[in-house]
């Protein structure tokens, strides 16, 4: 009886985990998005921050939002398999940072081309380089958290490849 009682605390705190990430991701989503998305149409001045908007950072930022829950309740749930829920977590914190970063970058290009100089000095092959190396360091990180070595070590693999 106790098992089943035991299954049943775990069932529910996951369930609770899973909805309450859900939850805050929704309501940061509703409302946060909203203010933010108001305080940019009242700013006299908005053109960069009208651009992060248009580009979508603040929706990558809101994907992050609900990482601390899941990773409190999922370090909890999963004692066991910590090490393991711990990796998903991280991996999926890099993707969206590397994502982000992607953005960022756009967003970056898109006030430059605004300015008058950009017709004259191109930095598009840059912002393109920048976001190479943005995937590529994320897929670093990324291989790096799913088989548990350092950066380093695929830095020198790379190196002697």
């Amino acid at each position: 009886m106790y098992y089943i009682d035991q299954n049943m605390q775990q069932t529910l705190i996951f369930a609770l985990t899973i909805f309450l990430s859900i939850f805050i991701y929704f309501f940061s989503k509703r409302f946060l998005l909203a203010a933010i998305k108001r305080v940019i149409d009242r700013s006299p001045d908005n053109s960069m921050s009208k651009v992060f908007f248009e580009e979508k950072v603040f929706h990558y930022l809101n994907y992050l939002i609900p990482i601390p829950v899941l990773f409190a309740g999922g370090s909890y749930l999963f004692w066991n398999y910590q090490d393991h829920f711990e990796k998903v977590v991280l991996v999926y914190f890099a993707t969206i940072f590397t994502f982000l970063l992607e953005k960022i970058l756009s967003v970056l290009h898109s006030v430059y081309n605004q300015y008058d100089i950009s017709k004259k000095r191109p930095i598009k092959t840059f912002i393109q380089v920048g976001k190479f190396l943005t995937y590529s360091i994320g897929i670093l990180f990324i291989l790096s958290i799913i088989f548990n070595k350092s950066i380093l070590a695929f830095l020198s693999g790379l190196g002697a490849l």
